[in-house]
């Protein structure tokens, strides 16, 4: 068979072409970066793409190969479209898919710890609003109060227009409940309602309340007696005879009152208590199984929401509170109300600090041991809603 002159040049090319490769194929062998395992391969590619070459070269016409040269260079290279990373199956978190784990874990905990029975009833109902809300203290709980008060409060109330005794007549009473459920039902709610909590760390918790008496009257004369004068008292009556401890009780009934005492402006046992002292006290009075102890503003999230009897479709971390907050109030359907539920003084927990920062110059004044039996109060906070004990 006599080839064209055409053909020649193309047969060539491919020969040309295939010696080409297999020159670089042997420099790349010969390098000492080639691991052993691509070397083989990489030469058995370039022995039968080089037949495959020179094959197909033979096997078509002139023009046939001339039209694929063109058509090669004529291809242009796709758009690279950059895929979201879900598509890859990793799962964005979202609002909702923290909550449905969340609320997983605390059924389980639950579960796990044989669904404890607290028998705290801290529910109030608002059924023009189709809600249900349990009040943990420290937790936004003014924001949230206030809020129901102005919303569904009778105006006719006579007493103290901002407490909670405004809302007594929304309170879920066990009264109410509906026997022979798995889960607690009341009467007065609709079958509809949304229960929510919105919840926080109990190290946070307690930091707050024990700040705001420093600073809030109202606040210390409202626990004068549920825990400041005890922890006073405590705290430094330790060395005093039993009459000047009486007579010490007496003058710090006075100050806690506002009322003028004997002795100087000075005298140290009239000072308010410090932190370790109230956190003394505190274990102290458990010890001696005082239920003093266990006051609504420091206790147990877990155990003031009673959260093992009473089912939740909401439970708020006001740490997340930036992306939980506003998701929370719009499945409330109270998205008109976000100026006064959203805002940032209302919620804030500290200026701009991670709870560690917001507890550490605290926790630090406690020894290591305190610190420990601090952490052993809030073990069902830690395994039933996710937080982390700190300084553990």
């Amino acid at each position: 068979m006599v080839l064209s002159h055409t053909a020649m040049k193309y047969m060539k090319r491919t020969i040309l072409a295939a010696a080409i490769v297999s020159c670089i194929v042997y420099i790349l062998i010969r390098s000492e970066t080639l691991d052993a395992v691509i070397k083989p391969k990489l030469i058995k590619w370039s022995v039968d793409e080089a037949l495959l070459i020179q094959q197909d070269t033979l096997n078509k016409s002139p023009v046939e190969n001339i039209l694929n040269e063109t058509s090669e260079e004529n291809k242009t290279t796709p758009a690279v479209t950059e895929t979201p990373d879900n598509v890859m199956g990793e799962a964005i978190e979202t609002p909702e898919s923290v909550m449905r784990e969340r609320l997983e874990h605390i059924k389980s905990a639950c579960k796990k710890r044989g669904n404890p029975n607290f028998k705290a009833f801290n529910l109030f109902t608002f059924p023009e609003l189709n809600l249900t809300w349990i009040p943990v203290y420290k937790a936004s709980s003014t924001t949230w109060k206030l809020f129901f008060i102005n919303t569904c409060a009778s105006e006719h109330y006579t007493g103290r227009q901002d407490g909670f005794e405004r809302l007594y007549d929304r309170w879920l009473s066990p009264k109410g409940l509906v026997k022979g459920d798995k889960k607690r039902v009341w009467r007065k709610e609709a079958e509809n309602t949304k229960r929510f909590t919105i919840i926080r760390h109990p190290l946070s918790r307690l930091v707050s309340h024990y700040r705001k008496m420093l600073v809030s009257q109202d606040d210390r004369a409202g626990f004068r007696d549920a825990w400041i004068k005890p922890t006073i008292f405590h705290a430094r009556s330790g060395n005093l005879s039993r009459d000047q401890q009486k007579i010490f009780g007496g003058e710090l009934d006075k100050w806690l009152q506002g009322k003028p005492v004997n002795g100087s402006p000075g005298n140290l046992y009239l000072v308010l208590p410090t932190f370790t002292e109230m956190v003394d006290w505190i274990l102290y009075a458990k010890s001696r199984n005082d239920k003093k102890w266990n006051n609504d503003h420091w206790k147990a999230s877990a155990m003031r929401t009673d959260i093992c009897q009473n089912d939740l479709d909401y439970v708020v971390k006001l740490e997340n509170g930036e992306t939980e907050l506003p998701y929370l109030v719009t499945q409330l359907g109270l998205t008109k109300y976000s100026d006064q539920l959203l805002s940032t003084k209302a919620n804030a927990i500290s200026s701009g600090k991670s709870i560690e920062q917001e507890v550490e110059v605290y926790l630090k004044q406690l020894s290591g041991e305190k610190q420990r039996q601090l952490n052993e109060l809030y073990t069902l906070d830690y395994d039933i809603f996710g937080y982390s004990p700190i300084f553990a």
